[in-house]
C-alpha cells in the first residue's frame, strides 16, 4: 500500500465523519421540531453538547482533512493551482471559519438569551438562523466532494 493510498483513505474518511457529523445534527435537529416547543433547558443542553463537539469532533476532522488533502497534493505532485485542489482548500477554511466565527459565537448567545429569557420569539428565530446556517454549510460539503470527485474546470 502506497502513501498516496493511505493519505486518499484517511482523507475521505475525514471527510465522511464531517458530513455524517452534519447529516445527524440536523436530523436529531428536525426529529426535535416535530415534537413541537422545546424545553429551554433542552435546547441548551443540546448547545452545550454541540459546543463540545467543536474542538473534540469537527475541529480534529476538519484539521485531518485539511492536511491529509495538502500531504495528497504534495505527494502526487499535481500543483494547488487546480480549481478542485483550490475548492477543497477554501471549504477547510470555510468550515473552520464558520465554526469559530459563527457556530460557536451564536451558540454561546443563545445560551445565555434562554437562560435569561426563555425560548422566546427571539430564540426560536436565532435557532432557525443556525440551523439554515449549518443545512448550507452542508450542501457546500456535499457540492465540494462533487468538485473533488468529478474535478470539473480541471
Amino acid at each position: 500500500m502506497s502513501l498516496y493510498t493511505i493519505l486518499l483513505f484517511v482523507h475521505i474518511v475525514a471527510i465522511a465523519l464531517w458530513i455524517g457529523g452534519g447529516f445527524m445534527l440536523a436530523l436529531m435537529g428536525a426529529r426535535a421540531a416535530k415534537d413541537g416547543p422545546p424545553v429551554p433547558q433542552a435546547v441548551i443542553k443540546n448547545l452545550q453538547f454541540m459546543e463540545w463537539l467543536g474542538p473534540h469532533f469537527y475541529a480534529p476532522v476538519i484539521v485531518t482533512t485539511l492536511v491529509s488533502g495538502i500531504w495528497l497534493v504534495v505527494e502526487s505532485g499535481i500543483g494547488f493551482e487546480h480549481f478542485f485542489v483550490l475548492a477543497g482548500l477554501l471549504m477547510a477554511f470555510l468550515g473552520a471559519g464558520m465554526g469559530i466565527g459563527f457556530f460557536v459565537p451564536q451558540a454561546k448567545a443563545l445560551m445565555a438569551h434562554l437562560n435569561e429569557k426563555g425560548l422566546d420569539a427571539e430564540a426560536q428565530a436565532r435557532m432557525k438562523t443556525i440551523s439554515l446556517v449549518s443545512k448550507a454549510m452542508l450542501v457546500l460539503l456535499v457540492l465540494t466532494v462533487y468538485v473533488m470527485t468529478n474535478k470539473p474546470f480541471s
